[in-house]
């Protein structure tokens, strides 16, 4: 059975502000290393690692959770696009390391 369409729409509407929230984080945190990169540096690689882990945690635990209700089309455009693009980030980063 499916919830009502009131159910869904708000629904959604969290999921929208839960993806804005987690982008304004993201955009936040390029602007600290684009404001501080010297100091950063350093830590550079593993700041990427941990948050990367963090993140396909986070992300893998919400599709789980709202595994279900039926996602919008740009929930499932955005779960495995960030899938993507974390493959190909990793492939880069472990062909600069190798190579």
């Amino acid at each position: 059975m499916r919830p009502p369409r009131s159910e869904l729409a708000a629904a959604r509407r969290l999921k929208a502000i839960d993806t804005l929230s987690t982008t304004g984080a993201g955009v936040a945190g390029i602007g600290l290393g684009a404001l501080f990169p010297a100091p950063l540096q350093r830590a550079a690689l593993a700041l990427l690692v941990v948050g990367l882990a963090a993140h396909l945690g986070g992300m893998t635990a919400k599709h789980r959770r709202d595994a279900d209700r039926p996602a919008a089309w740009w929930e499932t455009g955005l779960y495995w696009g960030c899938w993507a693009l974390i493959g190909v980030l990793a492939a880069w980063l472990l062909w600069r390391w190798l190579g």
